[in-house]
């Protein structure tokens, strides 16, 4: 690495909380065979990077849910498509 590159880990590492920097490169490592880039290392949440699987078990637990509130005449509850829609477009942390 070019020693730019290296002070711009550094710059974004710094307030990262070492067993979160850990634990998400440990993640990336298992499920990548790709180099890490920063945002790979300081994310929060480990789901902001789904999978195909992962966002594939969401799915079936929506159409899960959907079908027991169509059986039992039972609506959502209050939020939840909200709650869908900005996990659909990204936003899921708001």
């Amino acid at each position: 690495m070019e020693d730019e590159t290296i002070a711009v880990w550094i710059e974004h590492l710094a307030g990262v909380p070492f067993q979160r920097a850990i634990g998400n490169l440990d993640d990336h490592i298992r499920s990548s065979r790709f180099f890490p880039v920063i945002a790979d290392i300081v994310r929060s949440d480990p789901y902001e990077h789904t999978t195909g699987e992962v966002m594939r078990l969401k799915a079936a637990m929506h159409l899960k849910l959907l079908s027991a509130w169509e059986r039992d005449d039972t609506p959502p509850p209050d939020g939840y498509w909200q709650r869908v829609k900005r996990e659909l477009e990204g936003n899921s942390h708001e």
